[in-house]
């Protein structure tokens, strides 16, 4: 427990990026290929969600494309008149054909709302329930190393890092299923290291039986959360137990200032800066949870993701607060659509931070 947050002992695990809570194992992981994890539920749930938008926009269109290609052959009693049927109705395919693909390109990422690409059927050497085997986690490979590679996109992790990267400069493929590898991500869980057997002369029964109890537990508890990936962006809440998450001050005054400006106009926009990373990273999952929608301009994010995030809080009204380093916040940027400016914490000797203040 530190500072009113209680962090996890034994192993870390990905928080999916819908609803905000632990995965507990590699069989309920869905990875995205901007390295955001989610419950396969939830993602599943999301873009079924996002296609049945887009049909009852596309509805309409479809129906009248249907309405004017039957009309089409009617009109073919003189040669000008089909000759504008047929120009008319290449138009309109050439037209549908880029909403169709628009459409697509629709269903986007929850977190970062870039075009959502997915890899939902996750396997590995502990996939397939609890064992305590160590031989069961191994590359097929070399048989030594714990597997930690995990393929995109047929999803197979059970090669270490080190034979994988061999493996693609002769033949880049999986070694299981033969598909193209288009990219690895790495799961980053520390193995377990084994406890040391006491030794001693005198034992009595009740030290042996508790000594007993507390391995089982204990042996239960690895071989749980050592099922539980590790494979998504880098974040303090992978670290945090997100059950028995305690709040602290800052972050109920910043949920409660964000809540009272939704009351007063849904269509209000925040802009709430931290010179922590850690700070963004609770602050965004206490927000989402509280079904808040929100995003996160940080430094480390490619240029793409940037712009994306970005036009995403300009342009969508759903989108009520947008979290900012500090450093990155203060490049010039222009976002005449927040009317509410939040500073997590007080900071002195910097330009942006008076200009801040100032707002």
């Amino acid at each position: 427990m530190t500072n009113g947050i209680e962090i996890k002992n034994t192993h870390e695990s990905d928080v999916c990026g819908i609803c905000g809570m632990d995965i507990s194992s590699l069989e309920e992981c869905s990875i995205s290929a901007c390295r955001h994890t989610f419950h396969k539920t939830c993602i599943l749930e999301h873009m079924e969600q996002a296609e049945a938008d887009q049909g009852t926009d596309g509805g309409g269109t479809a129906a009248a494309v249907g309405s004017k290609r039957k009309k089409t052959p009617a009109n073919n009693s003189s040669s000008g008149s089909s000759t504008k049927a047929g120009k008319q109705g290449k138009q309109t395919k050439g037209k549908t054909g880029k909403k169709g693909k628009k459409g697509k390109a629709k269903c986007g990422c929850p977190v970062c709302y870039l075009p959502l690409s997915v890899v939902h059927n996750l396997r590995g050497g502990q996939s397939g329930g609890n064992t305590t085997d160590k031989d069961a986690n191994a590359c097929i490979i070399c048989m030594d190393r714990p597997a930690r590679a995990l393929l995109i996109p047929c999803g197979h992790l059970y090669t270490c890092s080190e034979c994988i990267a061999t493996l693609r400069e002769q033949n880049n493929s999986c070694p299981l299923c033969r598909t193209p590898i288009q990219k690895v991500l790495h799961n980053q869980i520390k193995s377990a290291e084994p406890q040391p057997p006491t030794t001693g002369s005198s034992s009595s029964s009740s030290s042996s039986s508790s000594s007993s109890s507390s391995s089982s537990s204990s042996s239960s508890s690895s071989s749980s959360s050592s099922s539980a990936p590790m494979l998504g962006r880098r974040s303090i809440m992978q670290k945090i137990n997100v059950e028995n998450f305690a709040s602290s001050t800052k972050v109920d005054a910043l949920l409660t200032g964000v809540q009272k400006m939704l009351k007063k106009d849904k269509t209000n926009k925040a802009v709430v800066f931290s010179q922590y990373i850690r700070m963004l990273d609770i602050l965004e999952w206490r927000l989402l949870t509280k079904n808040i929608t929100v995003v996160k301009l940080m430094g480390y994010m490619p240029l793409k993701e940037r712009q994306s995030v970005l036009a995403r809080f300009k342009t969508d009204p759903n989108v009520s607060v947008i979290l900012m380093s500090l450093k990155t916040g203060g490049e010039g940027l222009n976002i005449q659509e927040a009317s509410h400016v939040f500073t997590i914490e007080p900071c002195k000797g910097n330009k942006r931070c008076f200009q801040l203040e100032t707002i």
